[in-house]
């Protein structure tokens, strides 16, 4: 029986110089071919294919080369080995056919094709590449990311998921202001407070029970409060203040001839710093010859105080 022995040699085919261009995929594949105890000589038709099992299993990759040179049983040819990934963690395996003839067992590929993955550095050096240190980086150019972006989390839930600390951590823009959270049409509720007893207005200014707000925030505010009021006779009046931080930026007067009055305003605060403010509603009547006011929270309808949260 005729039988064909290849001893082979795999060497990766590099190119010279120092240019930036891809590393080929390519490989030197050269060996011996000995039939019945004599080296091969003329020319040879030859088929390579790759597996990823030893035995069985369809070919990955077929690579025909006809009329092959062979000296002296030696032989030496190119295999192009483009559409592979080397990157999979795969084993492959490498069948050799000489005419009609498949030799076995397959060879295993170790490691020097494995070089191949290098193309896909083309030849810069590992901190062009964004990596999972620690360390500052920066990437210039565009950055097409199709899966989910987590800041601040390790678990995104969404295309972006920002986490943090809800009123402290957000996004910033360019002028400074701080968005920490996001509502339809630009605006959400970041804190109210209901007031649902019955209050008079006191002689000399004093906080208004229940409308006290204190919010982490960084970002422009908007403050409404409204309230109706109930006047005993004519003539009756009440201030209302708004206080930020301590600091009065707002007031406006309810009452004045009017048995049953509707108390309210808007305000709005650009340029907050970062971190904890409070806001709160303080009042008083005006005094003689006018009498109180009377704000029936159970009786009439609550004094609510809102915050909402701009940009």
């Amino acid at each position: 029986m005729k039988k064909v022995i290849l001893l082979t040699v795999f060497t990766l085919l590099f190119s010279l110089g120092f240019s930036l261009a891809e590393v080929p995929c390519k490989i030197n594949y050269q060996g011996r071919l000995i039939k019945d105890g004599v080296p091969v000589n003329g020319t040879v038709n030859m088929e390579f294919k790759l597996y990823t099992q030893l035995t069985g299993g369809t070919p990955i990759k077929t690579i025909t080369l006809s009329s092959v040179p062979v000296y002296n049983g030696l032989f030496r040819t190119v295999l192009d080995l483009e559409g592979i990934d080397w990157t999979a963690g795969q084993t492959i395996y490498l069948e050799v056919k000489v005419g009609t003839d498949v030799l076995s067992p397959r060879e295993e590929i170790y490691a020097y094709p494995y070089a191949i993955n290098t193309r896909f550095l083309e030849g810069k050096a590992k901190d062009y590449f964004i990596n999972t240190s620690a360390d500052t980086q920066r990437k210039d150019g565009g950055l097409n990311i199709m899966g989910k972006v987590g800041i601040g989390t390790t678990s995104p839930q969404a295309k972006l998921h920002i986490g943090g600390t809800p009123g402290t951590d957000g996004i910033m823009f360019p002028d400074g202001s701080l968005q920490t959270t996001a509502g339809a049409g630009g605006a959400t509720v970041v804190a109210q407070a209901i007031g649902t007893t019955d209050i008079t207005a006191p002689a000399t200014e004093t906080d208004m029970p229940d409308m006290s707000i204190t919010l982490n925030t960084g970002s422009r505010i908007l403050v409404m409060f409204s309230a109706p009021f109930w006047c005993s006779s004519n003539d009756e009046i009440a201030w209302l203040k708004l206080y930020l931080d301590g600091v009065e930026i707002r007031r406006a007067r309810v009452g004045l001839n009017a048995y049953f009055d509707l108390g309210s305003f808007q305000h709005v605060v650009a340029g907050l710093t970062p971190g904890s403010h409070t806001v709160k509603i303080r009042w008083y009547w005006q005094g003689a010859p006018f009498n109180p006011l009377d704000q029936r929270g159970a009786t009439d309808g609550p004094r609510v105080l809102t915050v909402l949260g701009l940009d």
